[in-house]
């Protein structure tokens, strides 16, 4: 199980930070939506209070949580110069610092604070990820006769890596994409059907990374790419901690 304190700063996490303000409120909505435990540890991680995430405003850049938490720990919230906030999604591991808790009311346990500009999005794989520069997949557009045609950067049976020029429309966060092809170098194809975990532009140039997930994999499917993953494994090198998708 990955730890529920906060990781330490490393620069091993730096690939780990997701900036995109959507993928941030969408997790912290997810958060609220199916009433997950959030900790909030303020000063030292012996200093914590748990609570859940009562709502999420995009527009006036609000989080608004409930702890559990006494007088003096609100005292000690509320004073404190930098918050730590630790929350899972399934076996996603949500981490980000924010600042500025402000009472909502005089004795309750509800706080306002500040969105936070960047997340840190851990996932602990089941399964060994690799790289697969020689594998394509086909994702069919809105349009009958549409098809893109992405790059596959790197394959496990939990998930996907694809690289190319995205139609955000298609990509979007959480969507679901059914019929898509994923092609091996001899030309065999796998039936799959992904869903949208992550996008994050590549550093020096137009092209985009997005993370999929596979959804409702046949047995026949999984054992097919189960022996596709040995024929072409490369390990990736990756940690074991690693983003969804």
């Amino acid at each position: 199980m990955m730890s529920p304190f906060p990781e330490p700063p490393s620069p091993d996490l730096a690939r780990f930070i997701v900036r995109s303000r959507v993928e941030i409120v969408s997790a912290l909505r997810q958060i609220r939506d199916q009433h997950l435990l959030v900790t909030l540890y303020y000063g030292n991680d012996t200093a914590f209070a748990v609570g859940s995430v009562l709502d999420v405003h995009a527009g006036t850049d609000e989080l608004i949580i409930d702890l559990t938490v006494d007088a003096l720990g609100r005292a000690a919230v509320a004073a404190a110069a930098e918050l730590v906030i630790v929350g899972f999604i399934d076996s996603v591991k949500l981490q980000f610092v924010t600042a500025g808790a402000e009472p909502l009311t005089r004795n309750g346990a509800a706080f306002r604070l500040p969105l936070p500009h960047e997340m840190l999005r851990l996932q602990r794989r089941a399964s060994l990820r690799v790289k697969t520069p020689a594998l394509l997949c086909h994702v069919p557009g809105p349009g009958a006769s549409q098809r893109h045609t992405l790059r596959v950067l790197d394959l496990s049976l939990g998930g996907i890596s694809l690289q190319g020029p995205l139609d955000r429309q298609l990509f979007a966060m959480d969507r679901v994409l059914e019929h898509c092809q994923i092609q091996s170098s001899s030309g065999r194809m796998f039936d799959v059907t992904l869903r949208v975990r992550h996008i994050e532009r590549m550093v020096g140039g137009e092209a985009e990374r997005v993370g999929c997930e596979f959804v409702r994999l046949s047995p026949a499917i999984r054992n097919g790419l189960q022996q596709l993953i040995g024929s072409v494994a490369v390990p990736s090198g990756l940690p074991e901690e690693r983003r969804s998708g």
